[in-house]
């Protein structure tokens, strides 16, 4: 072989001849040898020099085995392989053959010359609905072929690399995040592009740093994800198209409404733009910003464009590409294909969930559900494969309307027998998981016993009847206990008696149904262990009694049961059961045997007394057209027994037509002269004319005092007369229950003014001496201004100064029910104002701008010497400079500043605010608003609004940052960090003690990019536990947002594997800390109404990291909260608090 001729030191005939050889070698694609052959050139190195040139063809192995670390390292992105400009066409089949694949993954190496890996933006395509703003919009982005195309920014492998600082004395490397406000600002406020006045502010103000944080927030990224979907390629972007692309989706409330020009219409319009409109919607759908409002056009609209005119494959390439964004959206597409009725939508999305276990585990029940009811088998099938099961303990269901209760009732509501069979064979029906109605099989028996509800069941349906004997089969047991919500109804869900009977008296199943369906009795009562053993039972006992007290007696004695104090204690409870049950239908014979027999009538059962609660019963019961009842025989008896009538018992006997019952209970010795106030009430609240003057005949004093029991101390008939169902001072009260049958029945207009003509006096209590209290309290219940008209003409002068109560003005517009009618409320204060109350002292002005007050009316309550500094009375507590800040009035901000008002008075009370806290809290709706939104902050900021102004001492108070956290508002909180927020403070939660900071509220309300942008910037959770981050994880899974979970787990993870800890954790202030014990944590979760199942969120060390990023635990410590399911539906308001770490690793997955 000849030797090879060493190159020639002067390279200059290669460089001119390079557009020869770029010609022939890569245009013409000629082999070496005819490229020399061609050349005639003296030189044999031809591939050296070519290479130089950067006119390879080709790739080497070695090299090969390079790139496909890189490729590997875009986490299966449609990525291309780049050779000198020129992408690879068989770049996959080049690395497989490399061994690439299998080669162990370690530090990436430097890509050989001339090769780049990319993974592009995809171009718009044209899609087939046209999206109109309901308001001007950015200009449409439109794209062309001739810009260029977008090299990718440097992808940063962990946030804290942005925030390095030569000046951080705490942890070396990162900028504390007071400091970030102090770099230097030269470019900082200037636009990422000149001449681009429409961007987003968010990307016309945000500095580099924050700029960079931005662009690892799972949205933006996302928008990477779209290049891999079926776009065409023929017309990249350029930086500045991409980056107005990304800053309308970060618009988080753009609004849309659809050009409808039929459903059926597949005519292409060129001024949609699917890139803006994906965008746009998974950050809606990601950040949970639809706040599910009724009537919110963007719910449906953004759901009929992703399921009915975006192309299949581009949802589909787009939901299977697994990112953050993608699954939070995911979590939300679920619950609105249910909510939307869209039972295509669900299975496709189910489809996809099922490619990824981890999706479905944390709400899989609810899934289950879903597919039951949608009468998808298949989707059934491959749920229960993924370990869901029917009777697992049914968590929170976030957003899911008119939901079955388990799945087998959704089963059996589709009418599919084969999925209820299987349903059945998977689970174990008599399981009992914490849910506020029992075992699947003690649900179903609660369907088949009474009217309300939606799984409202019939024997006498062949299919249910089917499903009946499928679960007796499978060994479902009839002796079970059954929850007392199933047993009572819901009318009695008041009492709650049934906390006071001993465990081992609850009602069984078989119990129940002998109560309520005689049919459902007669087949389950052969399954009954009870009725072959020596158990005494209820429907044994009412059976004997009906033969008489010598029969029951027998009964009892050949049944040993337990002592006999439990015995007696079982009978007075069957008794009572007597007159709840079946009010209307009492069997006197049972009642009359049970009270010979019982020997102790001091009833044991808190809010049920005596026999005086039993009276009332048989009375209301009596008061149904279709009674049975013998109401002499009852009322004799259970007087005799220690029965006593006072004012509540008589309600009982007031119908909203007729005096019948009274005049029965008359001949039976009632007193209602002396005992008739509150039956009078009741007659008014029905208006029952005639009733209210056969009482008012019989001496009923109309100015009297009614029951002390339910109402407030000398409540007065009239006053007592304008309640609502709310007013009640005891839930167990007989007002309750009379409330109850008659569907919280309201006096008419004309009703009071019968009374004023019969001559009431206008008066709240009995002691009252002037009118001023009753029309305060008439103000707090009635929204009626001819009503209140009335009363104002009635003889109430509104000059008497010395008289009248100076908080009139407010009560029209402080917290009640009846807020649900502002205008209606505002009128009454208006009128009010017009007749000459006053406007001090209090702060009835600060109301009036809260509540929406006219500017005019504002203006002439000002003039009127209203305080611009004095707080409002109620619950929350607000000065009119705070009030206009949370309905974002610049203008009124600016006019009660240049009146004096102090900017930063105090948040106080409940929920209270400063004036940027309100401002900040403002949930915006439009685009105009947003606007409006960071115009004010900014000014409130720029006029010496403490940015870091402590929360209210008052339940559920929030730094400025937490308000912004909790709606999602990525402007304001990178205007508040620039100014120098603390991201850390924290603020309290109920009265509990517990607390939280901006990223608990952030991962509660299911903001993810929020949380990933504060993660970013040193952000922790109130309770860190080794983390950092245990309670926002507690909070996003106890609120199904799996996705946000998930992510704080891979930054926890990040954290461990470059700093083996979180370094965030060391440079806390004082205040900043909350000291998290075991019972802290545990207090917590009852506060959320869970229980603690094993496990914990703890990272430990490096060593629980794998090489993906993810963090392991033991089996024992997987899941932490997949084992925390809610017993019980609490109230729950804004923010939930607090945990504390258990021994364990960080939450895993």
């Amino acid at each position: 072989m000849a030797p090879r001729k060493r190159p020639l030191e002067d390279d200059s005939v290669w460089v001119l001849n390079k557009h020869h050889f770029q010609q022939l070698y890569q245009t013409e694609r000629k082999t070496l040898k005819d490229v020399k052959r061609i050349m005639e050139t003296e030189l044999s190195t031809y591939e050296t020099k070519l290479r130089e040139l950067g006119l390879r063809k080709r790739l080497k192995r070695d090299n090969w085995l390079i790139v496909a670390q890189h490729y590997l390292n875009r986490s299966g992105k449609d990525t291309g392989v780049y050779l000198n400009g020129t992408r690879i066409p068989s770049a996959w089949r080049e690395i497989r053959r490399s061994g690439g694949l299998v080669r162990p993954r370690g530090q990436l190496e430097p890509l050989p010359p001339g090769v780049a890996v990319r993974t592009p933006t995809p171009s718009p395509k044209i899609a087939s609905l046209f999206l109109a703003p309901t308001e001007p919009l950015h200009p449409s982005t439109t794209f062309t072929s001739d810009v260029d195309l977008l090299t990718p920014s440097p992808q940063m492998t962990l946030p804290h690399t942005l925030l390095r600082s030569r000046s951080h004395h705490n942890a070396p490397g990162l900028m504390n995040l007071c400091d970030i406000g102090t770099i230097e600002t030269g470019t900082a406020l200037t636009p990422l592009q000149s001449g681009l006045p429409d961007l987003s502010p968010t990307m016309q103000y945000a500095d580099e740093v924050y700029r960079n944080i931005l662009k690892l927030t799972p949205s933006y990224q996302v928008l990477e994800t779209l290049r891999s979907t079926s776009f065409d390629s023929e017309h990249p972007f350029s930086p500045l198209a991409r980056e107005k692309a990304h800053s309308h989706a970060l618009q988080p409330f753009l609004q849309f409404q659809f050009s409808r020009t039929g459903y059926n219409d597949s005519a292409l319009d060129s001024h949609f733009d699917v890139y803006h409109f994906l965008g746009y919607a998974l950050y809606l759908l990601s950040n949970n910003l639809l706040h599910r409002r009724p009537g919110d056009p963007r719910q449906g609209e953004i759901f009929e464009v992703l399921f009915k005119r975006i192309p299949g494959s581009v949802l589909s390439a787009l939901l299977e590409s697994r990112t953050p964004t993608v699954r939070a959206a995911w979590e939300e597409l679920v619950t609105q294909s249910w909510n939307v009725n869209d039972k295509n939508a669900f299975t496709i999305l189910m489809h996809v969930g099922l490619r990824c276990p981890d999706w479905i585990s944390l709400d899989g029940h609810s899934y289950l559900i879903a597919a039951a009811a949608f009468d998808c088998l298949e989707i059934v099938r491959l749920l229960l494969r993924a370990g869901c099961r029917p009777d697992q303990p049914l968590n929170y269901e976030r957003g899911w309307q008119n939901f079955p209760e388990t799945a087998i009732m959704a089963a059996i509501g589709a009418r599919n027998l084969d999925c209820v069979a299987l349903l059945l064979r998977s689970c174990d029906v008599n399981r009992k998981p914490l849910h506020k109605r029992g075992s699947c099989f003690a649900i179903f028996v609660a369907s088949l016993c009474h009217d309300e509800g939606i799984d409202k069941l019939s024997l006498e349906d062949h299919f249910v009847s089917q499903v009946l004997d499928m679960f007796l089969a499978l060994g479902a047991s009839v002796d079970l206990p059954i929850h007392t919500t199933s047993v009572l109804g819901a009318e009695y869900n008041g009492l709650d008696w049934y906390n006071y009977v001993h465990e081992s008296w609850q009602p069984t199943i078989v119990e129940g149904s002998y109560y309520w369906n005689p049919d459902l009795f007669k087949r389950l009562e052969p399954y009954s262990a009870m009725s072959l053993s020596s158990e005494v039972t209820r429907f044994g006992c009412c059976l004997a009694a009906r033969h008489g007290a010598a029969s029951l007696r027998k009964y009892l004695k050949e049944r040993p049961g337990g002592s006999t104090r439990s015995t007696n204690e079982f009978l007075q409870s069957v008794l009572v059961e007597q007159f709840l049950f079946h009010d209307s239908h009492i069997a006197t014979d049972i009642v009359q045997s049970l009270v010979n027999v019982v020997e102790d009538m001091r009833l044991p059962f808190g809010p049920i007394g005596d026999m005086s609660y039993l009276l009332f019963r048989a009375i209301l019961g009596s008061a149904d057209v279709t009674s049975t009842n013998d109401l002499s025989a009852l009322f004799s008896l259970l007087i005799q027994e220690g029965a006593v009538v006072h004012s509540e018992t008589l309600i009982a006997s007031v119908t909203s037509r007729g005096v019948g019952l009274l005049e029965k209970l008359a001949d039976l010795g009632v007193d209602f002269a002396s005992q008739g106030a509150d039956a009078l009430c009741a007659a008014a609240r029905l208006n029952n004319f005639e009733a209210v003057s056969w009482l008012l005949h019989r001496g009923v004093d109309i100015n009297a005092g009614v029951s002390a029991y339910a109402f407030p101390k000398d409540t007065t008939v009239i006053a007592a007369t304008l309640e609502h169902g709310s007013f009640l001072e005891s839930e167990a009260s007989y007002w309750n229950d009379w409330r109850s049958r008659h569907k919280d029945p309201k006096p008419s207009l004309e009703m009071f003014d019968h009374l004023i003509e019969m001559g009431v006096k206008l008066r709240h209590k009995t002691t009252d001496q002037n009118p001023f209290p009753f029309l305060k309290h008439a103000l707090g219940l009635s929204s009626q201004r001819p009503l209140i008209e009335l009363f104002l003409n009635s003889g109430i002068n509104l000059h008497e100064s010395s008289a009248v109560d100076p908080t009139l003005l407010e009560v029209c517009l402080a917290d009640s029910f009846l807020l649900d009618k502002p205008a209606a409320r505002l009128e009454l204060f208006e009128l009010l104002f017009e007749r000459g109350a006053h406007v001090r002292p209090g702060s009835p002005l600060a109301l009036l701008i809260y509540r929406g007050g006219t500017k005019e009316l504002i203006r002439k309550v000002l003039d009127a010497g209203a305080p611009i500094d004095t707080y409002s009375s109620g619950r929350t507590s607000y000065t009119p400079l705070q009030a206009a800040a949370s309905r974002g009035d610049q203008e009124l901000v600016a006019l009660l500043l240049s009146k004096g008002a102090d900017i930063n008075q105090p948040a106080r009370g409940r929920q209270g605010k400063t004036a940027l806290q309100a401002a900040c809290g403002w949930d915006v709706i439009s685009v105009a608003e947003t606007k409006v939104k960071f115009n004010l902050v900014k000014f409130l900021i720029e006029h010496g609004a403490n940015v870091n102004a402590p929360p209210s001492d008052g339940d559920y108070g929030q730094t400025a940052l937490q308000a912004a956290a909790v709606l999602g508002d990525l402007e304001i909180v990178i205007l508040l960090l620039k100014n120098q927020a603390r991201v850390n403070t924290l603020s309290g939660i109920g009265w509990n003690g517990f607390t939280q900071t901006a990223l608990d509220y952030a991962a509660e309300f299911g903001r993810i990019d929020t949380v990933k942008f504060l993660l970013s910037v040193g952000a922790l959770s109130a309770c860190p536990g080794t983390s950092g981050y245990q309670k926002a994880i507690l909070i996003a899974e106890v609120n199904r947002y799996g996705a946000i979970a998930e992510l704080i787990r891979k930054h926890a993870a990040d954290d461990i594997k470059l700093f083996g800890k979180n370094p965030y954790l060391d440079t806390r202030t004082y205040e900043e800390k909350h000291v998290c014990t075991s019972s802290c944590f545990i207090e917590f979760e009852r506060f959320l109404g869970f229980e603690r199942g094993e496990g914990d969120d703890q990272v430990e060390s490096e060593n629980d990291i794998t090489g993906d990023g993810y963090v392991e635990g033991d089996a024992e410590d997987d899941d932490l909260l997949n084992d925390i399911v809610l017993q019980h539906d609490g109230d729950r308001e804004d923010g939930e608090d607090d945990g504390d770490n258990v021994d364990g690793n960080d939450e895993t997955d």
